[in-house]
């Protein structure tokens, strides 16, 4: 079953990550798996426990928005990113708060320069930080099932040694080690996410502190050079 099937029938995965994603010899039985917590378009609340991968978890779900088809597109493409590139989205990061907040303020793993330019713009287009402007696998379902076919034969074909893809792979996209507290099997995040949306409040707050602090300072050097003239 593959992500447009799946949105064609008006359901969300809600928990889409590379291992989720079962590949056989042939590209025709790429299989999306684990439908578990999987719900119809209509049922998905902000009320739900959110359970998954940091990495693959759309923005507007990390700060505690629902689960919609565009937050699936946003997932796949992370799966994306990963079989072009052959890393795992920010295994060089501990998968916390802090993580969490700086993908809400729209950190995104790095592409390589390497990537065709058709490749990028989709890319970009499925990780958009707005989630209305995302590829929309039922508005686009043919280019969007024709690009991923295309995708997996180029992965085949380096599979059997017929191109050189893994000898594309950027390494200045992974700048340190493996982090052994990047985790990468789904598990529930809405205590992650509380601390996170906490840092960020806080964060919102001290900007606040020092701009009403600056312009005080501003307002006395004002009021100092009045009094010298």
């Amino acid at each position: 079953m593959g992500l447009s099937l799946v949105h064609y029938k008006k359901f969300i995965h809600r928990d889409l990550h590379s291992g989720n994603v079962l590949i056989n010899n042939s590209i025709d039985s790429t299989t999306i798996a684990d439908l578990g917590i999987s719900k119809p378009i209509d049922e998905s609340s902000n009320k739900d426990a959110i359970y998954g991968v940091i990495p693959y978890v759309a923005p507007e779900v990390l700060k505690g928005g629902k689960f919609t088809q565009a937050s699936d597109i946003y997932s796949f493409v992370m799966i994306i990113w990963e079989v072009i590139t052959g890393y795992r989205p920010f295994s060089d990061r501990k998968h916390d708060e802090h993580l969490i907040l700086d993908i809400l303020n729209g950190l995104r793993p790095k592409i390589p320069a390497n990537v065709p330019q058709d490749l990028i713009k989709l890319i970009e287009k499925c990780w958009h930080q707005d989630s209305e402007k995302r590829f929309r696998t039922s508005k686009d379902k043919s280019s969007f099932d024709n690009l991923v076919f295309e995708l997996f034969k180029l992965v085949n074909k380096a599979s059997r040694g017929e191109i050189k893809f893994p000898e594309n792979r950027d390494t200045s996209i992974l700048t340190n080690k493996i982090n052994n507290q990047a985790i990468y099997s789904s598990r529930p995040l809405t205590p992650l996410i509380s601390k996170a949306l906490t840092l960020q409040s806080l964060k919102l707050n001290s900007n606040v502190i020092a701009d009403i602090l600056n312009q005080a300072n501003d307002s006395k050097e004002i009021d100092l050079d009045i009094n010298k003239m």
